[in-house]
Protein backbone atom coordinates (compact mmCIF):
# COMPACT_ATOMS: atom_id res chain seq x y z
CA UNK A 1 0.00 0.00 0.00
CA UNK A 2 2.94 2.76 0.81
CA UNK A 3 4.82 1.64 -2.21
CA UNK A 4 1.88 2.38 -4.44
CA UNK A 5 1.03 5.74 -2.59
CA UNK A 6 4.46 7.11 -2.61
CA UNK A 7 4.71 6.57 -6.24
CA UNK A 8 1.16 7.76 -7.36
CA UNK A 9 1.44 11.16 -5.12
CA UNK A 10 5.05 11.88 -6.24
CA UNK A 11 3.70 11.61 -9.81
CA UNK A 12 1.08 13.85 -8.48
CA UNK A 13 3.73 16.02 -7.31
CA UNK A 14 5.60 16.28 -10.57
CA UNK A 15 8.93 14.75 -9.64
CA UNK A 16 10.81 11.96 -10.87
CA UNK A 17 12.85 9.58 -8.36
CA UNK A 18 15.85 11.85 -8.53
CA UNK A 19 14.34 14.85 -7.59
CA UNK A 20 12.74 13.43 -5.08
CA UNK A 21 15.28 11.37 -3.28
CA UNK A 22 17.79 15.00 -4.14
CA UNK A 23 15.00 16.74 -1.60
CA UNK A 24 15.49 13.59 1.18
CA UNK A 25 19.83 13.65 0.80
CA UNK A 26 19.11 9.70 -0.15
CA UNK A 27 19.86 8.55 -3.45
CA UNK A 28 17.42 7.38 -6.54
CA UNK A 29 17.89 3.66 -5.56
CA UNK A 30 16.78 4.23 -2.41
CA UNK A 31 13.21 5.85 -3.02
CA UNK A 32 13.47 2.86 -5.97
CA UNK A 33 13.49 0.45 -3.68
CA UNK A 34 10.61 1.98 -1.65
CA UNK A 35 8.25 2.11 -4.43
CA UNK A 36 8.89 -1.41 -5.19
CA UNK A 37 8.11 -2.56 -1.90
CA UNK A 38 11.46 -3.93 -0.85
CA UNK A 39 12.01 -1.49 1.32
CA UNK A 40 10.57 1.23 3.72
CA UNK A 41 11.59 4.78 5.02
CA UNK A 42 12.41 5.05 9.11
CA UNK A 43 9.26 7.41 10.62
CA UNK A 44 11.56 10.78 10.13
CA UNK A 45 11.52 10.33 6.73
CA UNK A 46 7.98 9.32 6.52
CA UNK A 47 7.56 12.89 7.88
CA UNK A 48 10.20 14.18 5.34
CA UNK A 49 8.43 12.85 2.70
CA UNK A 50 4.70 13.68 3.71
CA UNK A 51 6.05 17.58 3.85
CA UNK A 52 7.49 17.87 0.35
CA UNK A 53 4.79 15.46 -1.17
CA UNK A 54 1.55 17.65 0.95
CA UNK A 55 -0.15 14.90 2.38
CA UNK A 56 -0.74 13.54 5.65
CA UNK A 57 1.73 10.53 7.00
CA UNK A 58 -1.87 8.65 6.84
CA UNK A 59 -2.61 9.38 3.58
CA UNK A 60 0.76 7.97 2.40
CA UNK A 61 0.98 4.84 4.45
CA UNK A 62 -2.50 3.79 4.08
CA UNK A 63 -4.53 6.01 1.26
CA UNK A 64 -7.21 8.61 1.41
CA UNK A 65 -10.19 6.66 2.42
CA UNK A 66 -8.16 4.63 5.07
CA UNK A 67 -6.93 7.98 6.29
CA UNK A 68 -9.91 9.45 6.44
CA UNK A 69 -11.45 6.81 8.48
CA UNK A 70 -8.10 6.66 10.96
CA UNK A 71 -9.26 10.75 11.20
CA UNK A 72 -12.24 9.84 12.27
CA UNK A 73 -11.50 7.62 14.45
CA UNK A 74 -9.23 9.94 16.31
CA UNK A 75 -11.74 12.96 16.18
CA UNK A 76 -14.08 10.16 18.17
CA UNK A 77 -11.51 9.37 20.73
CA UNK A 78 -10.01 12.50 20.98
CA UNK A 79 -13.64 14.08 21.86
CA UNK A 80 -14.16 10.81 24.04
CA UNK A 81 -11.02 11.51 26.15
CA UNK A 82 -12.61 15.28 26.80
CA UNK A 83 -15.81 14.16 27.80
CA UNK A 84 -13.62 11.78 30.50
CA UNK A 85 -11.43 14.68 31.56
CA UNK A 86 -15.00 16.72 32.18
CA UNK A 87 -15.96 13.98 34.41
CA UNK A 88 -12.95 13.44 36.44
CA UNK A 89 -13.10 17.62 36.49
CA UNK A 90 -16.62 17.14 37.95
CA UNK A 91 -16.19 14.11 40.05
CA UNK A 92 -13.28 16.35 41.90
CA UNK A 93 -15.31 19.16 42.38
CA UNK A 94 -17.71 17.26 44.37
CA UNK A 95 -15.44 16.05 47.13
CA UNK A 96 -14.26 19.55 47.04
CA UNK A 97 -17.85 20.85 47.76
CA UNK A 98 -17.80 17.83 50.52
CA UNK A 99 -14.91 18.88 52.12
CA UNK A 100 -15.96 23.03 52.40
CA UNK A 101 -19.95 22.70 52.96
CA UNK A 102 -21.25 22.89 56.83
CA UNK A 103 -22.39 19.65 57.90
CA UNK A 104 -25.90 20.30 57.32
CA UNK A 105 -26.87 21.45 53.87
CA UNK A 106 -30.36 21.63 51.83
CA UNK A 107 -31.32 18.94 50.46
CA UNK A 108 -34.57 19.13 48.40
CA UNK A 109 -36.60 22.23 47.04
CA UNK A 110 -40.01 22.67 45.94
CA UNK A 111 -41.00 25.92 43.77
CA UNK A 112 -37.44 27.30 44.93
CA UNK A 113 -37.68 27.01 48.89
CA UNK A 114 -35.97 24.53 50.73
CA UNK A 115 -38.34 22.38 52.57
CA UNK A 116 -36.07 20.05 53.76
CA UNK A 117 -32.32 19.83 54.93
CA UNK A 118 -29.64 16.68 55.08
CA UNK A 119 -26.39 15.59 56.21
CA UNK A 120 -23.52 17.52 53.52
CA UNK A 121 -22.55 13.41 52.49
CA UNK A 122 -25.82 14.19 50.40
CA UNK A 123 -23.79 15.79 47.80
CA UNK A 124 -21.98 12.69 46.70
CA UNK A 125 -25.36 11.74 45.30
CA UNK A 126 -24.69 14.18 42.65
CA UNK A 127 -21.74 11.06 41.31
CA UNK A 128 -24.68 9.16 40.22
CA UNK A 129 -25.41 11.58 37.52
CA UNK A 130 -22.16 12.39 36.45
CA UNK A 131 -21.53 8.44 36.61
CA UNK A 132 -24.78 8.34 34.13
CA UNK A 133 -23.25 10.83 31.99
CA UNK A 134 -20.23 8.55 31.63
CA UNK A 135 -21.93 5.75 30.58
CA UNK A 136 -24.16 7.34 28.07
CA UNK A 137 -20.86 8.78 26.41
CA UNK A 138 -19.53 5.72 26.27
CA UNK A 139 -22.23 4.12 24.66
CA UNK A 140 -21.93 6.79 21.86
CA UNK A 141 -18.18 6.37 21.67
CA UNK A 142 -18.49 2.83 20.81
CA UNK A 143 -21.76 3.62 18.43
CA UNK A 144 -19.33 6.22 16.49
CA UNK A 145 -16.22 4.17 16.78
CA UNK A 146 -16.45 3.05 13.07
CA UNK A 147 -18.01 5.54 11.04
CA UNK A 148 -16.04 8.27 9.56
CA UNK A 149 -18.88 11.07 10.49
CA UNK A 150 -16.34 13.69 12.02
CA UNK A 151 -19.62 15.80 12.58
CA UNK A 152 -21.57 13.61 14.14
CA UNK A 153 -18.96 12.33 16.73
CA UNK A 154 -18.03 16.14 17.50
CA UNK A 155 -21.88 16.99 17.72
CA UNK A 156 -22.47 13.53 19.92
CA UNK A 157 -19.90 14.50 22.58
CA UNK A 158 -19.75 18.28 22.48
CA UNK A 159 -23.68 17.84 24.16
CA UNK A 160 -22.28 15.37 26.44
CA UNK A 161 -19.70 17.83 27.57
CA UNK A 162 -21.91 20.82 27.50
CA UNK A 163 -23.94 18.90 29.51
CA UNK A 164 -21.31 18.31 32.00
CA UNK A 165 -20.66 22.36 32.10
CA UNK A 166 -23.99 22.77 32.84
CA UNK A 167 -24.14 20.42 35.64
CA UNK A 168 -21.43 21.93 37.01
CA UNK A 169 -22.83 25.72 37.04
CA UNK A 170 -25.81 24.05 38.58
CA UNK A 171 -24.55 22.23 41.62
CA UNK A 172 -21.97 25.36 42.39
CA UNK A 173 -25.67 27.61 42.19
CA UNK A 174 -27.20 25.04 44.72
CA UNK A 175 -24.29 25.08 47.10
CA UNK A 176 -22.72 28.48 46.83
CA UNK A 177 -24.18 30.02 50.16
CA UNK A 178 -23.36 27.49 51.94
CA UNK A 179 -19.42 27.47 50.75
CA UNK A 180 -16.44 28.49 52.16
CA UNK A 181 -16.17 29.96 48.57
CA UNK A 182 -12.65 31.65 48.44
CA UNK A 183 -10.74 28.36 48.98
CA UNK A 184 -13.44 26.49 47.31
CA UNK A 185 -13.17 28.29 44.54
CA UNK A 186 -9.06 27.71 44.30
CA UNK A 187 -9.18 23.74 44.61
CA UNK A 188 -11.74 23.93 42.03
CA UNK A 189 -9.24 25.99 39.37
CA UNK A 190 -6.44 24.16 40.88
CA UNK A 191 -8.32 20.51 40.03
CA UNK A 192 -8.74 22.37 36.44
CA UNK A 193 -5.72 23.29 35.99
CA UNK A 194 -4.27 19.39 37.04
CA UNK A 195 -6.45 18.64 34.08
CA UNK A 196 -5.20 21.21 31.69
CA UNK A 197 -1.69 20.96 32.71
CA UNK A 198 -1.54 17.17 32.39
CA UNK A 199 -3.45 17.41 28.56
CA UNK A 200 -0.27 19.47 27.70
CA UNK A 201 2.03 15.87 27.68
CA UNK A 202 3.10 15.95 23.90
CA UNK A 203 2.06 12.16 23.99
CA UNK A 204 -1.31 13.22 23.01
CA UNK A 205 -1.16 17.11 22.58
CA UNK A 206 0.92 16.99 19.68
CA UNK A 207 2.76 19.50 17.74
CA UNK A 208 0.60 22.57 15.94
CA UNK A 209 -2.07 21.42 18.33
CA UNK A 210 -4.23 24.68 19.63
CA UNK A 211 -3.00 23.90 23.06
CA UNK A 212 0.44 23.57 24.76
CA UNK A 213 3.38 26.00 25.05
CA UNK A 214 3.04 27.45 21.26
CA UNK A 215 6.05 29.53 19.92
CA UNK A 216 8.37 29.38 16.83
CA UNK A 217 10.58 27.63 18.45
CA UNK A 218 8.06 24.89 19.61
CA UNK A 219 5.80 25.38 16.74
CA UNK A 220 9.30 24.60 14.04
CA UNK A 221 11.03 21.62 15.75
CA UNK A 222 9.14 18.79 16.95
CA UNK A 223 11.39 17.96 19.50
CA UNK A 224 11.92 21.05 20.90
CA UNK A 225 7.76 21.21 20.52
CA UNK A 226 7.72 17.33 22.87
CA UNK A 227 10.49 18.37 25.04
CA UNK A 228 9.30 21.65 26.73
CA UNK A 229 5.33 20.60 26.39
CA UNK A 230 6.37 17.50 28.73
CA UNK A 231 8.68 19.87 31.16
CA UNK A 232 5.50 22.01 31.35
CA UNK A 233 3.25 18.61 31.70
CA UNK A 234 5.19 17.54 34.51
CA UNK A 235 5.52 21.27 36.03
CA UNK A 236 2.56 22.82 36.42
CA UNK A 237 1.22 19.92 37.30
CA UNK A 238 2.93 19.30 40.12
CA UNK A 239 2.35 23.33 41.04
CA UNK A 240 -1.65 22.65 40.31
CA UNK A 241 -1.63 19.47 43.16
CA UNK A 242 0.58 21.58 45.71
CA UNK A 243 -2.50 24.17 45.62
CA UNK A 244 -4.59 21.95 46.10
CA UNK A 245 -3.18 20.04 48.87
CA UNK A 246 -2.25 22.86 50.61
CA UNK A 247 -5.82 24.90 50.51
CA UNK A 248 -7.86 21.13 50.99
CA UNK A 249 -5.42 21.02 54.28
CA UNK A 250 -5.25 24.30 55.87
CA UNK A 251 -8.20 26.39 53.92
CA UNK A 252 -7.42 30.32 54.52
CA UNK A 253 -9.29 33.17 53.12
CA UNK A 254 -6.36 34.67 50.89
CA UNK A 255 -6.01 31.09 49.53
CA UNK A 256 -5.96 32.63 45.73
CA UNK A 257 -2.76 34.33 46.38
CA UNK A 258 -1.36 31.34 46.32
CA UNK A 259 -2.66 31.05 42.15
CA UNK A 260 0.14 33.74 41.33
CA UNK A 261 2.67 30.65 41.39
CA UNK A 262 1.91 29.93 38.07
CA UNK A 263 2.92 33.13 36.73
CA UNK A 264 6.39 31.61 37.62
CA UNK A 265 5.66 28.37 36.57
CA UNK A 266 4.64 29.22 32.95
CA UNK A 267 7.78 31.55 32.78
CA UNK A 268 10.12 28.26 33.27
CA UNK A 269 9.10 26.63 30.65
CA UNK A 270 9.50 29.31 28.39
CA UNK A 271 13.16 30.08 29.50
CA UNK A 272 13.55 26.29 29.38
CA UNK A 273 12.62 26.52 25.32
CA UNK A 274 14.98 29.84 25.09
CA UNK A 275 17.79 27.52 26.40
CA UNK A 276 17.19 24.80 24.22
CA UNK A 277 16.59 26.39 21.23
CA UNK A 278 19.49 27.66 21.63
CA UNK A 279 21.33 24.68 22.30
CA UNK A 280 20.31 23.01 19.53
CA UNK A 281 21.13 25.80 17.47
CA UNK A 282 25.07 25.50 18.60
CA UNK A 283 24.91 21.81 17.67
CA UNK A 284 23.94 22.51 14.15
CA UNK A 285 26.28 25.19 13.74
CA UNK A 286 29.27 23.04 14.93
CA UNK A 287 28.13 20.11 12.36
Amino acid sequence: MFNENLKKYRTAAGLSQSELAEKLFVTRQCVSKWEQGTNQPDLETLQKLSEILNVSVDELVCGNESAEKIKAVNVNKKLFCICVLASVFLTAVIFVFLRFLPETIPAHFTDGKIDRYGSKLEVLYHLASVAAFWAVDILVYFALKKTTDNKAAAIAHGVMTFILAAYFVFIWVIYCNYLDVIPCATCVSAVLLIILSAAMHPKWNKQNSVFGVRCRATLENPLIWNKVNAFACYLLTAVSVAIFTVNMIVPFSLSFLTLISYVIAVLIPLVYCKILSHRLDLENQEE
